[in-house]
């Protein structure tokens, strides 16, 4: 049977017990073929018998039907079997496997793809750093709305990599896109600039609020910055909040908050 709708239906079948004994085995069999013959909603199927597989325990089976859905057109388990072998969930970590898994999906425009092949590219992994091609990957998935693609591309410019100059009014408006739109590394990012006043008028009542913030939402740096905005200005100096929000980003498994919390916690606050 070669044709996609037939291997799509055959598994249908079987997975409801139509007309045959129900076979969840022999479902994904047919999945699998129709999704080898290009139907994106078997491959679809392949992915959620992979999210079964890791409830039961099977973490190798699930990055193998996230691959096999990515290979049969489905862009978006690209970026799911990339993950799996960024962190090395299921499989030993091998950013070189990432890298191309990570590479499909953005090729077929998948935007979390994109990002995190930004970061390979950002941070070396798998590849040599190359900062311009960072920039454009982050630049393909922002152009698309994406809050974290935004962001990323706001470090970029904030720190004057890959691009011809640097440039923090851009970063501000990128991260305050990014904040708007639910991001909070972008709000933690866009306080650092409020604090100290670059691409914006300097407003630390604006950075202490956007610290709050992300904090809020369970962003360690966020919490971490706040420490140090309580530690550091001089209009809005608290140890005692300093030390809580250095222990809220250590308990968020912050390194430097741990740190601020116990060099704190020795002055005796």
């Amino acid at each position: 049977m070669n044709n996609s709708y037939g291997c799509a239906n055959v598994a249908y079948y079987y997975k409801n017990g139509w007309g045959v004994k129900k076979d969840e085995i022999k479902a994904l069999k047919y999945y699998g073929k129709s999704c080898k013959l290009g139907d994106i909603k078997s491959c679809k199927k392949l992915v959620d018998y992979g999210y079964k597989a890791y409830e039961k325990g099977n973490k190798y089976k699930t990055v193998r039907l996230y691959a096999d859905a990515c290979q049969g057109g489905y862009t978006h388990a690209c970026y799911k079997a990339g993950y799996k072998y960024e962190i090395g969930d299921g499989v030993k970590q091998d950013y070189k496997k990432a890298l191309h898994f990570y590479k499909k999906a953005c090729d077929g425009n998948d935007i979390d793809g994109c990002v995190n092949l930004g970061n390979f590219y950002y941070k070396g992994l798998g590849v040599d750093i190359n900062y311009r091609k960072a920039a454009e990957l982050y630049l393909k998935a922002c152009d698309k709305g994406d809050p974290l693609g935004c962001n990323n591309l706001g470090l970029i410019y904030m720190n004057g990599q890959g691009v011809l100059l640097q440039d923090y009014q851009r970063a501000a408006t990128l991260f305050s896109f990014a904040c708007e739109n639910k991001e909070m590394l972008g709000c933690n990012n866009l306080g650092i600039l409020y604090q100290g006043g670059k691409g914006v008028e300097q407003n630390s009542e604006k950075a202490k609020k956007l610290f709050l913030k992300a904090c809020d939402k369970n962003m360690s740096k966020g919490c971490f910055n706040l420490g140090v905005f309580y530690n550091n200005d001089l209009l809005y100096r608290n140890k005692k909040l300093a030390k809580k929000y250095y222990k809220k980003a250590c308990d968020f498994r912050l390194e430097k908050g741990c740190k601020g919390y116990k060099l704190l916690k020795e002055e005796g606050y």
